[in-house]
């Protein structure tokens, strides 16, 4: 089988963090541009997909296979989240069960990078990156990725990546900006890029389900691949990862305070005292037909 890579992103129409159209035009079009195939799965928006708002502005390759969740399809494979707004460990492993490609990247709405170069990775190992952090005054003022993403490889050192340390032990050992106990994030923020072969994706079974809270859950995607292929197989990538910044918008805190969002995930669960997967064998909802089409 010839190595591919699939990049999958997730996300609802509901300009979460305001100027979400521009933001999801130019990540999308970024993917499309530069990996093999595209996921996006669309979690209950309300009203229109984001797609369906936004296709009219997408480069059209074929590439981009779209999955929309309805309300229904919540109730009927995870009644326990039917009232949250979104789950998006259950939304990311949708995408992961239904990627053909061999080597997946799951990423942001949010982020511009170019495709990995498979011969730095290795096949038994889940990678992680920093972010770049580019302000909304850089990215609001491009029409196209490929001219947004050039430009900012080219003045990347204006970007630095984002600090993930506040110091260091007398022996070297770096104190994480998190939890000094936790030892598995390596970077600040791993959801923005999760790399890994597909036989790593399947092995720790993708995004714990029961982690549909806020915080943690990518953390734990890096302590789940610890526990199974051993700590020397969690690392950092070499790559620039642009995430492009956004605002908080008018309501958003009225929002996360909802009862429609679930509530943080435990810290101590979720990474520092797991130990196996309680995902169920059909995980991402694997046997259930979702509607699906290709842009």
């Amino acid at each position: 089988m010839k190595d591919s890579i699939c990049s999958i992103v997730i996300g609802r129409n509901d300009n979460y963090g305001g100027n979400l159209h521009h933001r999801a035009i130019l990540c999308l079009n970024n993917l499309i541009n530069n990996f093999d195939e595209v996921i996006y799965v669309d979690w209950v928006s309300p009203g229109s997909s984001l797609i369906s708002d936004i296709k009219k502005d997408l480069i059209n390759l074929g590439k981009l296979t779209v999955i929309e969740v309805s309300q229904e399809d919540v109730a009927l494979n995870s009644p326990q989240y039917e009232k949250y707004l979104i789950v998006e460990p259950i939304a990311k492993n949708i995408g992961l069960r239904r990627a053909s490609s061999n080597w997946i990247l799951q990423t942001n709405i949010d982020i511009l990078l170019k495709k990995p170069n498979l011969n730095n990775y290795s096949n038994s190992v889940m990678y992680t990156c920093g972010r770049r952090n580019v302000p909304e005054s850089q990215h609001l003022n491009y029409k196209s990725s490929d001219d947004l993403l050039n430009d900012l490889l080219t003045n990347k050192n204006n970007w630095p990546k984002a600090q993930d340390t506040v110091g260091y032990k007398e022996d070297g050992t770096p104190i994480p900006l998190w939890d000094a106990g936790d030892i598995w994030s390596l970077v600040l923020g791993p959801g923005d890029f999760q790399f890994a072969h597909r036989d790593v994706w399947n092995k720790i079974k993708g995004f714990e389900e029961s982690l549909g809270g806020r915080f943690y859950a990518d953390s734990n995607i890096l302590k789940k691949s610890s526990v199974y292929f051993g700590y020397e197989n969690i690392r950092r990538a070499e790559e620039d990862v642009f995430h492009m910044d956004h605002e908080s918008h008018p309501g958003q805190r009225k929002i996360i305070d909802s009862e429609k969002i679930l509530p943080m995930n435990d810290q101590a669960f979720a990474v520092r005292n797991f130990q196996k997967t309680e995902n169920p064998e059909n995980w991402g909802w694997s046997d259930f037909n979702l509607k699906s089409y290709i842009v």
